[in-house]
């Protein structure tokens, strides 16, 4: 997929732009210059140099999405956003940690990742001197202090600070049903049902052969290959240690124990995590703590 030519690029941090117009306005973040007028968004407050900026940020309020990728239809609040999600598709990654080698499509992910190995945290809360890895998650904090709340359900009212939070909550609408242990959520009771008794400890499924138990029948059902021989044609043996496993997504499970790759990272503290059901456990608990509803 072709890229807009960006030929005009900047001598301090070699971002690039369409129009020579566009790197003059970049140029005042460096040189800390504003126009006589600055721009704020009526909703959050946020300053602007550009009436322009003010108008690009206000889709993150309003949800509107115009741009749209040809390839998936996936669709994105700002041509920058589209430009850099074409790189999927391309496999543009040219972006490289100097740590660890993973690749990145854009120069900022980079910067923002490298604090994940410097454990850097140069941004501090003049009210509780809470400090943050990037501006973006002290501003968000901000809120909390001065009571903004601009994201709200459409269908029970309640409001967040951020609009990631927002998203999240309406996925529970989706999914009614809650268990009340871990409060992981479920879309049918049935699910829910299945779920629960891996906190009672419950096993009612038993093997006719070896009478070993398991909490649901499709553990039961894997486990009665182990009696009759039956293999999946996949290799399913850790290229490591050699353990073997009754299916592919175990193994890839596994892996991670010898890899030590955390790919699951959160998004306000981050955190990182080998799996995504550890990450969406830790993305609950921090939601019930700090954007819970008023």
């Amino acid at each position: 997929v072709g890229e807009i030519p960006k030929p005009f690029s900047c001598s301090v941090c070699e971002k690039t732009f369409t129009q020579q117009c566009y790197l003059d306005t970049h140029m005042k973040v460096h040189t800390v210059e504003r126009p006589h007028t600055d721009f704020s968004c009526e909703v959050c407050h946020k300053r602007f140099s550009t009436l322009g900026n003010v108008n690009r940020h206000m889709v993150t309020h309003t949800g509107e999405r115009p741009y749209s990728c040809t390839v998936c239809k996936r669709t994105f609040p700002q041509q920058n956003y589209l430009d850099t999600h074409m790189k999927v598709h391309a496999g543009q990654r040219p972006y490289s940690c100097a740590v660890c080698l993973k690749c990145f499509r854009d120069k900022t992910d980079l910067e923002m990742h490298m604090v994940t190995h410097t454990g850097e945290r140069p941004y501090s809360c003049t009210v509780c001197n809470r400090t943050f890895t990037q501006q973006s998650y002290l501003d968000t904090h901000m809120k909390a202090h001065a009571g903004q709340r601009p994201y709200s359900c459409t269908v029970c009212k309640t409001t967040f600070t951020q609009r990631d939070c927002l998203v999240k909550h309406m996925r529970r609408h989706k999914k009614p049903h809650s268990c009340a242990v871990c409060l992981k959520r479920f879309r049918d009771i049935t699910d829910l049902e299945r779920h629960t008794v891996t906190h009672t400890g419950e096993r009612p499924y038993s093997c006719t052969v070896c009478k070993r138990t398991f909490p649901q029948q499709h553990y039961l059902d894997t486990h009665m290959k182990v009696h009759t021989g039956e293999r999946p044609s996949l290799d399913t043996s850790c290229p490591v240690c050699q353990k073997r496993f009754m299916c592919s997504s175990e193994v890839k499970r596994h892996m991670v124990t010898h890899s030590g790759e955390k790919p699951y990272s959160c998004s306000t503290c981050a955190a990182t995590f080998t799996r995504k059901s550890s990450l969406n456990a830790h993305m609950r608990r921090k939601t019930l703590c700090t954007n819970g509803p008023i």
